[in-house]
């Protein structure tokens, strides 16, 4: 451990010792009824007694119905009621940069969570948009107005998604630290997405197009090219494909292909079979004719046999 991070463990402990956590408290927010969803608020009150002593006793309080409040403002309505009703004082928002608390407290915590393929491609992503920007900037100096800023300055340049995507990883980081009580309430809960300035391209081919575009492919690839039209594989599922997934009238899918690496499919509902037409199991079953070697091979998960 260097010299940095035995000063923010220090501030940690340190910040630790004056919360107070007997008075000072977030409370927690619940999901309850089964037909109608609704928030529910539950947290303490202390009663002094007449001899000096103190007795705990829990409340709990309806927040709202979850179709008109999500759980961010859920949480900000339970703070404002156990203010009011206990007089809470918070504490000081702990003093460690926000690159700090993302590798030290938020990864270890979610980056198995993550989709083994999608991991690289996350972390890039927030050191890129949020690391690069933020990453030296102490937690308690963040604020909504720096964050909405940030945001509306890159949206001339940047699609929509790619904006959606940083307030995502702004609010799901920053919430953590609210649930680690290393802040007081996230600057990120009521960010907004601005207007993109950046077109999206938006090509599609013509129902005239795709005959011709068939015309002009090998045999394989055209194979390949319908069975893109006719049976809405994704790419990954497509280049999964073996010989022994090919079974009478279907397609089995049950793996995908992801950065080069085979991973289960997306979806639970992708693991499934899907239905081959009489054309396409046709051209199918010549191709296997025509391979050098359709005969099984071993894969880390089941016998597979080689992709056509």
């Amino acid at each position: 451990m260097d010299r940095r991070d035995q000063i923010a463990v220090g501030s940690i402990l340190k910040a630790g010792r004056h919360m107070g956590r007997d008075r000072y408290q977030e409370g927690r927010v619940v999901l309850v009824g089964n037909r109608v969803k609704k928030w529910r608020g539950h947290f303490y009150l202390y009663q002094r007694q007449a001899d000096g002593s103190e007795v705990r006793r829990h409340r709990n309080i309806l927040l709202g119905f979850k179709a008109e409040l999500d759980k961010g403002a859920a949480r900000e309505k339970l703070r404002d009621i156990i203010a009011r009703e206990t007089k809470n004082i918070a504490p000081a928002p702990v003093a460690v940069t926000l690159r700090w608390f993302y590798e030290n407290r938020f990864l270890p915590q979610k980056e198995e969570q993550w989709k083994v393929t999608s991991r690289p491609k996350t972390k890039r992503f927030i050191e890129h948009y949020l690391l690069k920007r933020f990453g030296e900037t102490m937690m308690g100096d963040l604020d909504k107005f720096t964050l909405q800023t940030y945001l509306n300055e890159l949206a001339p340049r940047y699609s929509r998604s790619v904006l959606a995507k940083i307030r995502v990883y702004f609010h799901s980081i920053l919430d953590e630290a609210v649930e680690l009580e290393m802040l007081i309430k996230s600057p990120a809960a009521k960010l907004a997405v601005p207007r993109s300035g950046k077109k999206v391209a938006s090509v599609h081919l013509t129902p005239e197009q795709i005959p011709q575009i068939l015309f002009d492919l090998s045999d394989r690839d055209r194979l390949i090219v319908r069975m893109f039209l006719v049976l809405g594989l994704r790419p990954g599922e497509m280049f999964a494909l073996r010989w022994n997934d090919k079974e009478s009238n279907s397609l089995r899918i049950d793996s995908s292909i992801s950065d080069g690496v085979e991973v289960e499919t997306k979806t639970m509902g992708s693991d499934a079979a899907v239905w081959l037409p009489a054309s396409i199991d046709t051209e199918l079953e010549f191709l296997r004719t025509t391979a050098k070697d359709a005969s099984p091979k071993p894969s880390s998960s089941r016998q597979a046999a080689e992709r056509p």
